[in-house]
């Protein structure tokens, strides 16, 4: 479900709000009320933990809804040592099929490519605007941005790129 509403275009921290309206439990939440073992975080508070932007893209990232276990992520340089050493993404261990899928591998990979874009909400807005990341400037190549500016009893909005601070102005 949080995979279909980031390929809608919705972030992080409105799919935790959205879960929130509906009363959906959250994963420690979850594992309470089935009296599964769990560890208590931080962020629990008396009776109810809420659903987060981090744990959001926790499973937005997680591949192991896509049927794949994914193992050997970490290691340690020696097994009386807890200095924890994480490994490499070419390093890990993947064995798919697994277990059933929850979404498929496709819809992860576009989630993942979305995530590669960069691409951020703009404040009080419920989705991602729809260049957002896409807008490469020609002369120096990097990614532009789209900034609203009050120009003369006008909104207009402008295209820069974030680095040189060069502007194309846009009027829309």
């Amino acid at each position: 479900m949080e995979q279909n509403q980031q390929l809608d275009g919705m972030n992080e921290a409105r799919i935790s709000d959205v879960l929130n309206e509906r009363d959906v439990l959250s994963p420690i939440m979850y594992k309470k009320e089935k009296r599964y073992a769990y560890v208590k975080g931080r962020y629990i508070t008396e009776n109810n933990a809420k659903w987060s932007a981090t744990t959001i893209l926790r499973i937005l990232k997680n591949e192991i809804y896509t049927g794949t276990m994914v193992q050997g992520k970490k290691t340690t340089y020696n097994y009386k040592l807890k200095n924890i050493i994480q490994k490499s993404k070419e390093e890990w261990i993947y064995i798919k099929n697994t277990h059933e899928a929850v979404i498929s591998k496709q819809e992860f990979d576009l989630v993942q490519s979305i995530f590669l874009l960069n691409t951020k909400t703009a404040p009080h807005k419920e989705s991602v605007y729809l260049f957002s990341g896409l807008l490469i400037c020609a002369d120096c190549g990097n990614r532009m941005t789209r900034k609203s500016v009050a120009y003369k009893d006008k909104n207009i909005f402008i295209i820069i790129v974030q680095l040189v601070k060069k502007a194309a102005l846009l009027l829309i």
